[in-house]
């Protein structure tokens, strides 16, 4: 672990380097916290700052403002003005940038044009999302288009999709508007409702109570979500829980997950098992088992790949 400014880092399985205008490069679980940074990792490479240049390969995370990301295999970025490209969960949030990802790719940001195929999401405003297999886009003012498991969040925005097609914003065409209950890949997003799914439960709303089972996805403000197998949960002052895959984003929240819970937000306390990834400002992250907190002033503790 190495924390400074302006530093140079390189290291190999489980670098964590902690500063500001560095280059940070690393090999197997790398983490890089900093600002105007450039981070090229291998093997779950996460790298968080602003305006850096981030390309990783197997669960590559990057979070930072103004900048250019590309990962394969579970690549996460987060900025603001950014450009991002990945495979195989790719993540990316930020604000006016392009994402284009495959197989599960998430782009979250404003005034950006997101392109994914297989589980791609995008949240962001003003944005244009196009996706195949589980696209995910969200924004306010957009137009979002996509085929086989198409998610589409936003204002005033027009959702198109076939084979799961989820459309979460308001005044926008959406195949709901309801209060929403499914099996097997239900996903509901919208203001003050409460929505309860199995297998691939979304939920992405305001004010609302959102419970799932098997890749449930929870995006709401003041909100309370509970999931189990790859629930994600995205909202403000709220407080998530679950278990396989739960991701949370939000502010002022507490999160737990177990099995690949990950947690972004502002003033949070996170707590996961097996893969919790926690992102945030001002918190305190626990986990066990892959457990990976990102923030600043923040207090981490973590077992077995922390």
């Amino acid at each position: 672990m190495k924390i400074g400014k302006k530093a140079s880092q390189q290291e190999v399985n489980y670098n964590e380097t902690f500063g500001k205008k560095a280059s940070q490069h690393g090999v197997s679980n790398h983490v890089t916290f900093g600002k105007n940074a450039s981070q090229q990792g291998v093997n779950h490479h996460v790298t968080f700052n602003k305006k850096a240049s981030q390309h990783g390969v197997n669960h590559h995370e990057t979070f930072g403002k103004k900048s250019s990301q590309h990962g394969v295999k579970h690549h996460e970025t987060f900025d603001k003005k950014a450009s991002q490209h990945g495979i195989k969960h790719h993540e990316t949030f930020g604000k006016k940038s392009s994402q284009h990802g495959i197989k599960h790719h998430e782009t979250f940001d404003k005034k950006a044009s997101q392109h994914g195929i297989k589980h791609h999401e995008t949240f962001g405003k003003k944005a244009s999302q196009h996706g195949v297999k589980h696209h995910e886009t969200f924004d306010n003012k957009a137009s979002q288009h996509g085929v086989s498991n198409h998610v589409n969040f936003g204002k005033k925005a027009s959702q198109h999709g076939v084979k799961h097609h989820e459309t979460f914003d308001k005044k926008a065409s959406q195949h709901g508007k309801a209060s929403q209950h499914g099996a097997n890949h239900h996903e509901s997003f919208g203001k003050k409702s409460s929505q309860h799914g199995v297998k691939h439960h979304e939920t992405f709303g305001k004010k609302a109570s959102q419970h799932g089972v098997n890749h449930q996805e929870t995006f709401d403000k003041k909100a309370s979500q509970h999931g189990v197998n790859h629930h994600e949960t995205f909202y403000k002052k709220a407080s998530q829980h679950g278990v396989n895959h739960h991701e949370t984003f939000d502010k002022k929240a507490c999160q737990h997950g177990v099995n690949h819970n990950e947690t972004f937000d502002k003033k949070a306390s996170q707590h996961g098992v097996n893969h919790h990834e926690t992102f945030d400002k001002k918190t305190s992250q626990h986990g066990v088992n892959h457990h990976e907190s990102f923030d600043k002033k923040a207090s981490q503790h973590g077992v077995n790949h922390h």
